[in-house]
């Protein structure tokens, strides 16, 4: 398996969950949501393989830290409320992806975590609405970043284009969600 960012994120399959699987109280990710105190939980068991990810992301792919310590919280097994499991997954593939390949020179273009990873606050499931170019969930591919807007090739062969424009309402980044 070729490395990335993706695989480091994800890491071991064995880690411990809160609580643990064999103990009444389980939260089946695949049925309910989870709610804030079962990310801090589940955050908090990984707070050394945070740092170092983060440290590994920023060091090795010259990456804006907010964006590296951003990246090395999000878990694709826990979406946001109101975020399908397979479109959150989709999401944090396209922003590793993202991170691997165009994140220094989106960095060095001047754009900001807001404009790439954001999704609308209020619905973030909502990806036509308010969010950046990775929330689409659609398979595209990154072909080049511009300081006004980013090509994506899509999966059929055809060329899209996200324009950057102002925020039409509040924006939260993937990573807050579990703030």
């Amino acid at each position: 398996m070729a490395w990335s960012w993706v695989n480091l994120v994800r890491g071991p399959s064995d880690l411990s969950t809160c609580p643990p699987a064999e103990q009444p109280g389980q939260v089946d990710m695949s049925v309910a949501p989870f709610t804030n105190v079962e990310r801090q939980c589940s955050a908090a068991a990984n707070d050394e393989e945070f740092d170092e990810r983060a440290a590994i992301i920023e060091h090795d792919g010259g990456i804006p830290r907010e964006w590296a310590e951003g990246y090395a919280r999000l878990d694709p097994e826990m979406p946001p409320r109101g975020v399908p499991m397979l479109r959150w997954q989709a999401v944090v593939d396209a922003i590793g992806r993202f991170l691997d390949l165009w994140a220094a020179e989106a960095s060095a273009q001047g754009w900001t975590a807001a404009d790439l990873f954001g999704a609308d606050a209020v619905r973030p499931g909502s990806s036509w609405l308010n969010a950046g170019p990775l929330w689409s969930g659609n398979g595209a591919e990154v072909v080049a970043v511009m300081p006004d807007k980013i090509e994506f090739s899509m999966p059929d062969g055809s060329r899209q284009f996200h324009y950057r424009r102002p925020h039409l309402r509040p924006r939260i980044l993937p990573w807050e969600f579990a703030a």
